[in-house]
């Protein structure tokens, strides 16, 4: 009997020794940060377009999140995921200020752009940096955008400034596939690229200016 009470006992104690190293232990990817709890690492890089050309006032969001968990986590911790956005600067440039937590493991920055009337935003690129942050700082990413002109576009549906041609067309087809921007005889021309639809709006300072009828084709991706 004694014999049994102290294999019983045995059993137990080697057991809450296991569940407290499962608890306690850090997760793969904790493990191969070398950052101390509480240090600011600094996330950095450049925005620009396939020419190489810096894309400026594009929204920038980093998001952490625990992917892994323990198998059990002590005092209810399940924080969810945090994000934090920036804008590109004028070179394109961008930067963020992540306290290292020893808590999140995944990060993904990605570039957004406020989507059609009423529409979530889109995401222009998407990528997870979790392998970059191995106890390098700062943490360099560049990111290239295939069409930076829809930044631009993005950032004047944020501003509503959109003139009156230019809102009916969006209110009926939302964003377009490409937008393009440029100046014609000191005035702003622009041209909406709807492929789908098979047609090119073009306005010049804002007034529809010409509607070019193509067949319906399908955008190259990327």
């Amino acid at each position: 009997m004694v014999g049994f009470v102290f294999r019983t006992r045995y059993l137990i104690s080697l057991y809450l020794m296991t569940l407290t190293a499962l608890v306690l232990a850090p997760t793969a990817e904790g493990a191969k940060a070398s950052y101390r709890k509480g240090a600011v690492v600094k996330i950095e890089g450049q925005l620009v377009d396939p020419a190489g050309k810096p894309v400026a006032g594009a929204s920038v969001v980093l998001t952490a999140e625990r992917v892994s968990r323990r198998v059990f986590q002590l005092g209810g911790d399940d924080r969810g995921p945090v994000a934090t956005t920036t804008t590109s600067d004028a070179q394109g440039t961008f930067a963020f200020d992540w306290v290292w937590d020893r808590y999140h493991d995944t990060f993904v920055v990605e570039v957004l752009i406020s989507g059609a009337s009423g529409s979530a935003d889109e995401v222009l690129v998407r990528r997870e940096i979790s392998e970059l942050l191995e106890g390098d700082n700062p943490v360099r990413i560049d990111l290239e955008i295939a069409n930076g002109s829809l930044v631009l576009f993005s950032r004047r549906h944020a501003a509503g400034s959109f003139s009156t041609d230019e809102r009916q067309v969006f209110d009926e087809l939302g964003r377009p596939g490409r937008y393009e921007e440029e100046l014609v005889d000191g005035e702003r021309e622009t041209s909406w690229w709807y492929f789908e639809r098979g047609r090119m709006y073009r306005f010049r300072t804002g007034s529809l200016l010409q509607v070019v009828h193509f067949d319906p084709v399908r955008p190259e991706e990327g």
